[in-house]
């Protein structure tokens, strides 16, 4: 049995940015300039990688992603399933012992509140800039 070749990005480094849509058509539009990493680029930055395997120093990589709540779906009016049951049932923090989490939640995750969330990963702290 053959496994699918998964392709990541470096995380050496991250920030996670989480926002609410207050605006839709504010957010519409600055979507247009977000350009997120792509499983293309990945392959790029692999082979990269591969290239500099016995040189000194590191590829330099920084790569984007951007990921919605089910709440913030709704709200950029997208209603399809996604064909998720967990997600598609919305917010987590109601569900808390159906998911076998016993932790406390941040205020931020309570229902509604977060919207999405935008990665940056980078090999190195400088080139997340």
């Amino acid at each position: 049995m053959s496994l699918p070749l998964l392709l990541t990005r470096p995380q050496d480094f991250e920030d996670f940015i989480f926002f609410t849509i207050i605006d839709v058509p504010a957010f519409r539009n600055s979507l247009r300039g977000f350009k997120p990493t792509t499983s293309h680029d990945v392959l790029e930055s692999l082979v990269k990688i591969c290239e500099q395997k016995d040189k000194p120093g590191r590829v330099p990589l920084a790569q984007t992603q951007i990921a919605f709540s089910r709440e913030g779906l709704n709200k950029l009016n997208v209603k399809d399933s996604i064909r998720d049951d967990y997600f598609d049932k919305g917010s987590m923090l109601g569900r808390k012992a159906e998911l076998g989490s016993t932790g406390d939640w941040d205020d931020v995750f309570y229902e509604g509140k977060v919207h999405g969330v935008v990665i940056v990963a980078a090999s190195g702290e400088r080139s997340r800039k």
